[in-house]
């Protein structure tokens, strides 16, 4: 890889690769992996994100006239799981979805979250603790009552995304 600047607008007029000796470049054209109202919260979280994670360094959004459209994030603060689950059951969308991925905190009391995790068995969603999500994708995402937000969570949605706290929630 060389020192010199890639300037992204030469980048994309040129069918969004630019090819050096020993590497090749690409910038997307279109995305493709989520909707622009994900993009943009992940964007705004980003540039919010507290100047010591660093992470502001580590990743970057170009705004891709590309992207389609969709829902807005969605924070759900609720008492407790079991009125989740019934508002999971009443709203549309997430009665009929198959692919819904659930992250909870690593350190969640599994006494207090099994239920949790056993309606998400009946409706054949994945549920898994925030450190085992690398990777995974979902239409919709639920990011159940975390201690912190990591931006690994939060851009596993395509989407939707949906954040849940209760009153247990603290960070």
């Amino acid at each position: 890889w060389t020192d010199e600047v890639l300037d992204t607008q030469t980048i994309m007029g040129n069918e969004g690769i630019q090819s050096n000796k020993d590497t090749i470049f690409c910038q997307l054209r279109m995305s493709y992996r989520c909707t622009t109202e994900l993009i943009t919260f992940m964007y705004h979280w980003l540039i919010h994100s507290p100047k010591e994670s660093s992470l502001f360094e580590e990743k970057s959004f170009i705004h891709s006239p590309g992207s389609f459209r969709g829902p807005k994030p969605l924070w759900l603060k609720v008492p407790n799981h079991e009125v989740f689950i019934e508002f999971a059951e009443n709203e549309d969308q997430l009665s009929s979805t198959k692919d819904v991925l659930v992250i909870y905190d690593i350190d969640y009391d599994l006494t207090m979250i099994d239920s949790l995790g056993k309606y998400c068995k009946t409706k054949n969603w994945k549920f898994f603790p925030v450190n085992e999500v690398t990777g995974s994708e979902a239409q919709i995402v639920i990011i159940y009552d975390v201690k912190k937000l990591h931006f690994e969570a939060l851009s596993r949605a395509v989407n939707q995304l949906i954040i849940v706290t209760t009153p247990k929630t603290k960070g």
